[in-house]
């Protein structure tokens, strides 16, 4: 930097010297003033920067000192040559420069008000501000403070240094030659407010508005001191004031806004901000704010139409983007959500929240080789990560369950085979979950054998965070397999290690009871699971099966039906409520409840165990279309 101001000073040198014989015809003093350059090889080769400027500044001082002996015309000439490099300098983000030729244009110019704001402007660019102080108070000083944009300048290099006195004196005498400067009334009661004298904050600004009373700033700024005085009502009133006198004027209408929010009047802020945009629709700030408060009032129907507006005046808002898209999710307008999340993709490649977005939405849309290959780009480092890979196991599923072609059908299951078992190995982390899910995936397929393979392998593997409802889970294929013994067994295992683990209590009494052995026991365990969950739909519906078994039906009614309103859509419960509706000949409600429990059916075998239960009861007869 400096070696280029010695060049500079070369080429001003140059520039007179070439320039001198024009000049001369007009002013022969221009022959007495030495321009000649400074030589940089006479500078030491190993010398720092600060002899270097040191020596710009000493060849500075001989050419002012020289002008000003030659008189009026050679400091207007160098004067004029100098502020000309200055402001080139400037121009070209070089305030450093600008700042060190400005010196000494000053220097020739101690009294020009304008070169002493600009020199003081380019030091506080290059945060010399005490520097700039110095200046700018002189210059003041030179006004008698009647000088506005000095004064205002000034006043912010004091509050830069936390000058508050020395700021409020400035502002006060701007104000006092210039009675309605906005500039200097906020400034001089923002510097009051500051110090906690908000009476005199308030007392400028009433002076002020009454100077310009149409100005809506000034009951905008007095509703500002007064909310900090803890006054809302009136802060309000102030900020109403400033909006009619400005419909425009958005700092007042979000002024209103927040402090309605702040009472949690979120109805009302939300008005406040629509009609505002009625004046206004294209208004940043206010649209921001209405559609942060949409979405916190969860009103996501209201909300796109603001956040499309929203995200048109700001494109590289990526967090409006992605909500955006969320809401376009929520409206199901799936297409629109892929264009903005693909845009935002593009900015930020490897962004696993819109990553996952991306394979969630294809996932829905039924695009599940690409909500697969969105999902894979999931970084391993990402708390997503995990959940992504079980998704693309659970899309594999689908693919290998719902595809009619056998050949098809064999390849997904090949595959889905394949993505198990290499990325549990690649990511162990994984293997727990995936594993589980596919043993619910033969589960479903009724191939218990496969199932239960997979849960006693983690089990004995003592794979890390299997649980003891992975173990409940394991007990449920053994059951469903009729290998009960097996099954009372694992649960038995829980139970004595975990004597209060209700599931496991539960699970075990409701066996007894399907296969009306041990009631007694089985009431033992599940009146325990009931004291330890009182209000579980399943244990309410084993004590509710228990009176069935025993014949006491009223109780048995009265159990399952409070089971029935704690879980609605169970096939088991509901076909529990039929039978037992059956058995006391109230046969319209046993009807609608075997309806329920095949609407309830998740899987083929529940279905067809509800029909089963049917058979025989001579009064039931359900249309087919509901079967």
């Amino acid at each position: 930097m400096r070696k280029l101001i010695l060049l500079m000073l070369v080429l001003l040198a140059f520039s007179c010297a070439t320039n001198k014989s024009s000049k001369l015809n007009s002013d022969s003093t221009m022959a007495e003033l030495p321009v000649a350059a400074v030589d940089v090889s006479s500078v030491a080769a190993g010398a720092s920067a600060d002899s270097y400027l040191a020596e710009v500044e000493k060849k500075f001082e001989e050419v002012v000192s020289a002008a000003q002996k030659a008189g009026p015309a050679a400091i207007n000439y160098l004067s004029d040559d100098l502020y000309i490099k200055a402001m080139d300098a400037s121009l070209s983000g070089d305030s450093n420069t600008s700042a060190l030729i400005l010196k000494y244009v000053v220097k020739l110019n101690d009294k020009d008000l304008y070169l002493k704001k600009k020199y003081a402007i380019e030091l506080i660019r290059i945060s010399k501000m005490a520097e700039a102080q110095a200046v700018l108070e002189d210059a003041f000083a030179l006004t008698n403070g009647s000088d506005e944009s000095i004064g205002l300048i000034l006043g912010g290099v004091y509050v830069s240094f936390e000058k508050d006195d020395e700021a409020a004196d400035v502002y006060a005498k701007i104000i006092n030659k210039h009675p309605a400067n906005e500039e200097a009334c906020v400034f001089l009661s923002k510097t009051y407010a500051k110090k906690k004298s908000f009476e005199q904050a308030s007392s400028v600004l009433s002076q002020c508005r009454a100077q310009d009373s149409k100005n809506p700033l000034f009951p905008y700024y007095l509703g500002k001191i007064t909310y900090e005085r803890g006054n809302k009502e009136l802060a309000k009133k102030y900020f109403k004031s400033s909006l009619k006198l400005d419909p425009e004027y958005y700092q007042a209408a979000v002024g209103i806004g927040a402090i309605l929010e702040e009472e949690e009047k979120l109805k009302e802020a939300t008005a406040v901000y629509k009609d505002f945009l009625q004046q206004s629709p294209q208004n940043y700030a206010v649209l921001s704010k209405l559609v942060q408060i949409l979405f916190a009032q969860g009103r996501f129907g209201e909300i796109t139409g603001y956040a499309e507006q929203l995200s048109g005046l700001d494109p590289s808002d990526l967090n409006l983007k992605v909500k955006l898209g969320i809401l376009y999710t929520d409206a199901k307008r799936y297409e629109d959500a892929k264009g903005v999340f693909k845009e935002i993709l593009k900015e930020v490649p490897d962004s696993d929240k819109v990553l996952y977005y991306l394979g969630a939405i294809y996932q829905e849309t039924k695009d599940f080789e690409d909500a697969v290959k969105y999902y894979s780009k999931i970084p391993e480092s990402s708390a997503l990560f995990h959940d992504g890979h079980i998704q693309i196991g659970n899309i594999l599923m689908d693919l290998a369950n719902q595809e009619s072609d056998k050949d098809k059908a064999k390849t997904y299951f090949d595959r889905l085979i394949s993505f198990v078992t290499t990325t549990s190995k690649k990511y162990p982390a994984l293997k727990l979950d995936l594993s589980v899910a596919l043993a619910g995936f033969f589960d479903d397929r009724k191939d218990y054998t496969k199932a239960i393979e997979i849960i006693v392998g983690l089990r004995v593997d003592k794979e890390k965070d299997y649980n003891s409802g992975h173990d409940y889970f394991l007990a449920s294929l053994y059951e469903k397999s009729g290998q009960r013994d097996k099954a009372i067994g694992i649960m038995e295992a829980v139970i004595a290690t975990d004597p209060d683990n209700a599931d496991a209590l539960n699970f075990i009494g409701y066996i007894f009871i399907e296969e009306n052995r041990n009631l007694p026991m089985a009431f033992e365990y599940i009146t325990k699971a009931s004291k330890l969950r009182p209000n579980d739909g399943y244990i309410l519906d084993s004590i509710g099966w228990y009176y069935y078994r025993t014949g006491k039906l009223k109780e048995s009614l009265e159990h399952i039906k409070r089971a029935a309103r704690v879980i609605k859509d169970d096939a088991v419960i509901n076909k529990h409520l039929a039978i037992i509706y059956y058995e006391m000949k109230m046969y319209d409600l046993s009807k609608k409840s075997f309806a329920e429990a095949l609407k309830s059916c998740k899987q083929e075998s529940e279905k067809e165990d509800v029909i089963r239960a049917m058979e025989g009861l001579e009064k039931i007869r359900l249309p087919a279309s509901v079967k």
